[in-house]
């Protein structure tokens, strides 16, 4: 009896093991695969090339870019497995835990170095590719950064709030600046102040030639 209750107690720690690590083996995994999707959205955000960011991601080129300006360099500085609670108002400890994958990347920008987080989509056993979602983290966030004077100061001159996933995305994307009037086109009309102005001062430049023909020229070319 006693050898039976043994052998049982080491059949459940040897089951309770293989499953830990199965566990710990697929958020590996998982990791890794996130790992991998933030290092092509890195080469297509410096080559602003949507087509070639991981599924989920193109928009975010295109929004990473308008929102902090050509990207010169972007490198992945971390990733790790992130477990969130989802609650609903009004209701205490509610909700359910998940846990997803996510990833973070340090970029030189137009506007300054920052730090930016994508998520992955959890629905896959082992690669979680997918990008869900793609935000700004504020400077103490960044991992094995934070405090990091130029990315602190660079955060603080975009005025010290993290952008958040509409902004980095295609919709939430500034408008482009206006263009410039075509070539050929007509110049704008000069407005009447301008006229009367410059008529006044080739009036007192013919008074000051006094006649001479030379300075006479030279006013009616001016």
């Amino acid at each position: 009896m006693i050898r039976m209750s043994l052998r049982l107690i080491l059949t459940l720690a040897v089951l309770l093991a293989v499953v830990a690590g199965a566990a710990y083996w697929q958020l590996g995994m998982k990791e890794k695969s996130a790992r991998d999707a933030a290092t092509r959205f890195t080469a297509a955000l410096v080559h602003n090339d949507p087509g070639a960011a991981p599924p989920g991601a193109g928009d975010y080129v295109t929004g990473v870019r308008a929102y902090f300006g050509p990207v010169t360099t972007a490198r992945v500085i971390g990733a790790h497995n992130k477990t969130v609670r989802d609650r609903f108002p009004g209701v205490d400890d509610s909700g359910r835990t998940r846990t997803f994958p996510v990833a973070q990347l340090l970029m030189r920008t137009e506007r300054g170095p920052a730090v930016i987080e994508i998520e992955c989509e959890n629905s896959a056993l082992l690669k979680s590719e997918k990008v869900s979602r793609v935000y700004e983290l504020e400077p103490y966030e960044a991992p094995g950064l934070a405090g990091e004077g130029r990315l602190v100061a660079a955060f603080e001159a975009r005025g010290g709030t993290p952008a958040d996933q509409t902004a980095l995305s295609r919709a939430g994307a500034a408008p482009q600046p206006a263009k410039t009037a075509a070539a050929g086109a007509s110049p704008a009309p000069m407005p009447a102040s301008a006229r009367s102005s410059g008529a006044a001062e080739q009036l007192r430049c013919i008074q000051r030639a006094g006649g001479d023909v030379t300075k006479l020229l030279e006013c009616a070319q001016s």
